[in-house]
């Protein structure tokens, strides 16, 4: 049998019981941790202000959320949630990703420390932050796919822990979190089924139950989102008709580096014909539905759920490779090739959560100067590519801070606030 299908028997030592959610929230503080301190953003967090200047019942946000392309029930069940928990104080909504952030990385530890040793297992949180622009999701409001990233994470240590009634519902609840998580449902179903063939030897009928729910719940979003691609738009984030091959072949190039792409090589060269074929299978399922649903090269949260299976796969296929050492020398190898490309995007991200403070604070002083100075018109001018949620931003933090005035907007501009973009009437 294939080491890494032993899993060891204590999940964690009482040591790393202590040490691992300590290193994983200081790794957290180190690289977005002034993030905490942040105000809202001008992209994504006017979601927020919008609840308090227009409250709308949640079954309302979720049809309008759908006639735009996207299926989010459970995110906008828990963005309701948050509103009336944390209100329009910034520091609770980040201190809230922040802290998921940090579970979903422990948890992220238990999950490969199932079959490989501490310092794999540590491997795998490391990679978190080497994909390029991946830890943003990090300190960002607006996208939350932290919470759908801990959703998927536990549901996998669900799984391998044999408990699969908790493994079905927490897949269901990722499925309905986000439509990009929704596509992860037929390798959800293939996981299912080779676990309990491969590593269990159980019987297919022993998991027909679970399969069948998993199935029943995710042809829900999927057909709707099948739906909204038969239509004449094509939705929020669907790849156009014009340019589906061109960009599937983009944003596969996205996931596949730094490390995804090694890992079917590990079980090809070994010949693990046992296991070769569903690693592979569950691979493409899993990451070839997020290279066609999105019409852009990757960026941000578009790398997640995508890069989690090369991330968790990486660390186990090295542990297997430990009784061939040449092998194993040559993967580390291959695998330390893209580290300098690793390590500048990671600056790039930590640079990044401090840019991202010093923009928003930027940005909420023009809006609270505007309101206090009550202009008798206030014209705004924002690069084209910004203007649909740069405007809905303005107005909303305007209004929020007590402007009254009316809000125009002018042509195109450069720069991000085109010089505070105020025109005052005299």
């Amino acid at each position: 049998m294939i080491p890494m299908m032993q899993p060891f028997r204590v999940l964690f030592a009482r040591t790393e019981l202590l040490l691992v959610p300590l290193v994983c929230f200081c790794v957290m503080s180190a690289f977005v941790g002034a993030a905490l301190f942040s105000e809202f953003s001008w992209t994504d967090d006017h979601e927020v202000i919008s609840f308090i200047m227009a409250p709308e019942s949640l079954a309302h946000t979720i049809q309008v959320d759908f006639l735009e392309g996207r299926f989010r029930p459970l995110y906008y069940a828990l963005r309701h949630l948050q509103y009336h928990v944390f209100g329009i104080t910034p520091f609770y909504w980040h201190l809230f990703v922040f802290g998921v952030g940090v579970t979903t990385l422990v948890a992220l530890y238990a999950l490969v420390r199932r079959f490989a040793p501490p310092g794999l297992a540590a491997l795998a949180v490391a990679l978190v932050f080497l994909y390029p622009s991946s830890s943003a999701i990090w300190y960002r409001l607006g996208p939350q796919e932290t919470l759908g990233m801990l959703l998927i994470v536990l549901a996998l240590l669900m799984l391998v822990r044999g408990q699969y009634r908790g493994f079905v519902l927490l897949s269901v609840l990722t499925m309905y979190y986000k439509e990009t998580f929704a596509l992860l449902m037929p390798a959800l179903l293939m996981l299912r089924l080779a676990y309990a063939i491969i590593v269990r030897r159980e019987s297919v009928r022993s998991a027909w139950f679970d399969l069948f729910t998993l199935a029943a719940f995710g042809v829900v979003p999927l057909a709707l989102m099948a739906l909204l691609r038969a239509g004449d738009a094509t939705g929020y984030g669907l790849v156009p008709r014009n340019m589906l091959t061109q960009n599937v072949i983009n944003n596969l190039v996205a996931m596949t580096l730094p490390v995804a792409f090694m890992t079917p090589i590990f079980f090809a060269v070994l010949g693990f014909q046992r296991y070769a074929v569903p690693v592979l299978v569950i691979l493409l399922l899993w990451m070839v539905p997020q290279a066609v649903v999105h019409g852009d090269v990757f960026v941000e949260r578009y790398y997640w759920p995508s890069i989690l299976a090369p991330i968790i796969t990486t660390p186990v296929a090295l542990w297997a490779l430990r009784a061939y050492p040449r092998v194993l020398t040559l993967s580390i190898a291959l695998l330390l090739l893209p580290t300098p490309v690793s390590y500048y995007h990671l600056s790039r991200q930590t640079e990044g959560a401090a840019r991202y403070v010093t923009e928003n604070a930027e940005f909420q002083e023009t809006m609270r100067s505007t309101a206090a100075a009550q202009p008798a018109r206030s014209e705004w001018n924002y690069p084209l590519s910004w203007q649909v949620e740069s405007r809905w931003s303005t107005v909303l933090f305007l209004r929020l801070y007590g402007y009254q005035g009316p809000i125009t907007f002018g042509e195109d501009c450069e720069g991000l606030y085109c010089d505070a973009g105020l025109v005052a009437d005299p």
